[in-house]
């Protein structure tokens, strides 16, 4: 899932990649106009049509509805600050 984040009038985008494992889900995240990726995330839950994504090393936070079945409505958090972030499922 690929997004781009608005940041002080700086778009910046960040991509989800988010797997099912034995023990439910994991995923990593890039962050490419940083030249960041494989960034391992701390915890994926989805539950229902909840998706709760953590990376506690970098205070960041993401909580999303379900809108369908590509489109995920929710907010990306940081250090306190909050954004709207829509994420859309892109195939690899």
């Amino acid at each position: 899932m690929e997004r781009n984040l608005a940041v002080q009038g700086i778009e910046l985008r960040v991509v989800f990649h988010i797997e099912t494992s034995e023990e439910g889900y994991k995923g990593k995240m890039d962050s490419p106009d940083q030249n960041a990726y494989g960034l391992p995330l701390s915890s994926v839950e989805f539950k229902k049509t909840e998706l709760i994504i953590k990376h506690n090393d970098l205070s960041i936070a993401y909580k999303g509805t379900l809108a369908d079945g590509n489109n995920i409505k929710g907010t990306f958090t940081q250090n306190g600050q909050s954004f709207e972030m829509n994420l859309k499922k892109k195939e690899e």
